[in-house]
């Protein structure tokens, strides 16, 4: 406790030194410690607003490690927003699965970012993994954000590889089609309860 508190007091010193990098890693190391430290995470926020320079993977990182410390001020999610919806399009497909995660998981329902993330992940959902799939379709149907074109997409690209879902995809998938009450993906739905009899079994 006397090194975190340590650590802690000389980080917000010299946040304003701190490059992109520098925060979405300090923020990582917290999140995975399940350390919630406001005056920390308050001085990471602030440092962030006067940064414009993040990459799509920082930006993820960020947003994705506060999203389970339930600290996400609004000026933060507006900051992580702005340069967001610059680089979607650049993003690897994992990335805006996070970012959507990251979002869904703090009922943070920014709509440009999320029309965003629809757009860049229906472009490349076929680089996708069955996991990835799966946790975009429950991200958006969490925030009851129906896009039917999306939706529409990860049906197609979930049915080729439905061989590789495991049992929290198979369950994540119909749970979202489910709530969002998407009635269009007959073959998914038999194909997911196919796999499910057999994972059962």
């Amino acid at each position: 406790m006397p090194l975190r508190n340590a650590l802690a007091a000389a980080s917000i010193a010299t946040i304003l030194d701190f490059a992109p990098q520098n925060l979405s890693d300090l923020s990582w190391a917290l999140s995975t410690s399940k350390i919630t430290n406001y005056p920390l995470l308050a001085a990471i926020s602030a440092s962030a607003l006067r940064r414009l320079d993040f990459t799509q993977r920082q930006l993820t990182i960020t947003a994705w490690s506060f999203a389970p410390l339930k600290y996400t001020p609004m000026p933060l999610r507006d900051a992580i927003a702005a340069p967001a919806l610059r680089t979607l399009t650049e993003a690897e497909p994992y990335n805006n699965t996070q970012m959507a995660w990251a979002m869904a998981s703090r009922n943070c329902c920014h709509q440009p970012l999320l029309a965003a993330i629809a757009a860049a992940s229906r472009r490349k959902l076929s680089a996708c993994a069955a996991q990835d799939l799966s946790l975009t379709a429950w991200s958006f149907a969490l925030l009851a954000w129906l896009d039917v074109p999306l939706l529409k997409s990860i049906s197609s690209a979930s049915l080729r590889r439905i061989h590789e879902a495991g049992p929290q995809s198979l369950a994540q998938t119909a749970w979202a089609l489910a709530t969002l009450e998407f009635v269009l993906v007959g073959p998914l739905l038999d194909a997911i309860a196919a796999s499910s009899r057999r994972t059962i079994s």
